[in-house]
């Protein structure tokens, strides 16, 4: 291993995300590259901490480089959120390993699995369809239309969070040709998702959690770059529920004004959601009132989340198309060390993608990447806007990326 690639949301940076970073260093790793949702996340809403912030808390607890994953990869399913992660990390050029989290440890597991459903033969299509059709949640069809086609995979692996989005990684690894190498490393402390933490390693969605019910107990599950930065911004529980009112506003009136034409165009939307929606939306008093509202058995609050969060964001089925077809991406710089400065002069000279320091420069309007760049900026006010703060101070285009001399 020399550099290492690590996707991830860091919704914060906690205590486990440093661990991971500190066993991709003891594995001989020379540079480490995040590649990092922005403003918005896949679960679908805004991070705690804008992208920035998130990303110097990055440098700040190991990482050389971090990037940003466009929002029409990051606010998407887990197989465009891996797609495009991939994308910017094999044309980055320099990067020999990917390294994850995971319940099982064991790469070979993991691979073999993405092997086997890289390119997708038409009776497992047809079988994860039935599945669908018989009610299940995607994540439940896919993994018993792989019993079905692949008997002799042990799908086992699928159980956790972590392993089947680093089959994700690594089925597209396969699907692009790429020779970057896969490298797991076991989960330590509290499970994806976890309310508890064990020791000093908690989910970030406790630590959420507690930012939101004002409780101090997150304190001691994050790096103390991490603390400083979370106590700085404002976070009190009544900043974030007033965040909270604010995009149910932003989505209720995207949905009452767009209807079920701007509906019908967004990425996961399929087989009549949108009425779902639309009914959901006419008497939900709150966010999570609509939510709830959407929620089925077969609908996760994630999806429903991310939904919202596409049509608020002007994400649509005809960008991801042009996207997938022109295989768009950029390397657009959130942070960076005196290492990652090295990368990024690799990455310039040997790569193959274009890489953004200053978005106010060098960005042809007729790149294939203009369009996903505009809605990434466009997000960033979307982000403000929520956070009620002022968009001329944080907008893309006067934000620039943080050199931390560390």
């Amino acid at each position: 291993m020399d550099i290492a690639g690590i996707v991830c949301e860091f919704d914060p940076f906690h205590n486990g995300h440093a661990y991971l970073l500190r066993r991709v260093r003891e594995q001989g790793a020379s540079g480490i590259v995040c590649v990092m949702s922005g403003d918005f996340v896949q679960r679908g809403g805004p991070a705690v901490l804008d992208k920035f912030r998130r990303a110097e808390a990055a440098v700040r607890c190991g990482a050389d480089l971090v990037l940003e994953l466009p929002a029409v990869y990051s606010v998407n399913s887990a197989d465009w959120f891996a797609k495009g992660a991939v994308r910017i990390l094999k044309g980055l050029g320099c990067v020999d390993t990917i390294a994850f989290g995971s319940e099982c440890g064991e790469s070979g597991k993991l691979l073999d699995i993405a092997c086997a459903t890289a390119f997708e033969p038409p009776e497992f299509s047809d079988a994860l369809k039935a599945c669908l059709a018989d009610g299940m949640s995607y994540p439940a069809a896919y993994r018993s239309a792989l019993e079905q086609v692949f008997p002799a995979a042990d799908v086992s692996v699928l159980d956790g969070p972590n392993d089947i989005l680093a089959v994700c990684y690594l089925r597209e690894i396969v699907r692009q040709g790429s020779d970057i190498v896969p490298f797991a490393v076991m989960r330590e402390g509290a499970a994806h998702g976890s309310s508890d933490p064990e020791g000093e390693i908690a989910s970030a969605s406790f630590i959420r959690g507690e930012l939101q019910s004002g409780s101090g107990r997150w304190k001691n599950c994050v790096p103390e770059p991490v603390r400083q930065l979370l106590e700085e911004a404002d976070l009190s529980p009544e900043a974030l529920s007033g965040r909270k009112d604010r995009l149910f506003a932003v989505i209720r009136h995207a949905l009452l004004t767009g209807g079920s034409e701007a509906l019908e165009g967004l990425p996961e939307i399929s087989e009549g959601l949108e009425n779902r929606i639309l009914s959901a939306v006419r008497t939900a008093e709150d966010l999570d009132g609509l939510i709830s509202g959407i929620v089925t058995g077969r609908y996760t609050a994630s999806r429903a989340m991310r939904v919202l969060t596409q049509l608020i964001l002007g994400l649509s089925k005809d960008l991801v198309s042009e996207a997938d077809q022109t295989e768009a991406a950029y390397a657009r710089v959130l942070a960076f060390n005196n290492r990652g400065a090295e990368l990024l002069k690799d990455a310039k000279e040997k790569g193959a993608l274009p890489v953004y320091s200053n978005i106010n420069k060098n960005v042809p309007t007729d790149a294939p990447e203009r369009k996903l760049l505009d809605v990434d900026i466009s997000s960033g006010d979307t982000y403000s806007i929520i956070c009620g703060r002022a968009i001329a101070e944080y907008s893309d285009k006067v934000q620039i990326p943080n050199m931390l001399k560390i």
